[in-house]
C-alpha cells in the first residue's frame, strides 16, 4: 500500500505519455503507479488490445500499474480479456485491473 506522497497519474496511453513513462528516472518510478486507460480512438479490437502488454513492458517494465479498459470493455469478448491477462502474466507484468463506479455491463 502507499500513502499520500505516492502519485497515481491517469494516462490515456498516447505516444507522449508512453515516452514520459519510459524516460522517468528509476527513483521516480518508485514513487508512482500509473493508471493506464485504453485510449478513446474507437473500438478496441482484439489485435489492438493484445498489443498493450508488450508495449507496457517495453515502456514501463514490470513495476505495478493499474489498467482500465474504460468504455470499450463492453465490446471485447471474455476470451480476449483472458488472452490479455494471460499474455500480461506471461510477460511478468504486475497489472492491477480497475473499473469505474459508473461502469456497466448493460451496454
Amino acid at each position: 500500500m502507499f500513502d499520500h506522497t505516492h502519485y497515481v497519474p491517469v494516462l490515456r496511453w498516447k505516444q507522449a505519455e508512453q515516452h514520459a513513462l519510459r524516460d522517468l528516472f528509476p527513483w521516480v518510478k518508485l514513487k508512482l503507479t500509473p493508471l493506464i486507460e485504453a485510449p478513446e480512438w474507437g473500438p478496441i479490437t482484439p489485435d489492438l488490445l493484445l498489443r498493450y502488454p508488450v508495449s507496457i513492458l517495453k515502456l514501463w517494465g514490470t513495476t505495478p500499474f493499474f489498467f482500465d479498459f474504460g468504455p470499450f470493455s463492453s465490446g471485447v469478448s471474455v476470451d480476449t480479456f483472458t488472452e490479455f491477462f494471460v499474455e500480461s502474466r506471461n510477460l511478468g507484468l504486475s497489472i492491477i485491473p480497475v473499473t469505474g463506479l459508473a461502469s456497466s455491463n448493460t451496454r
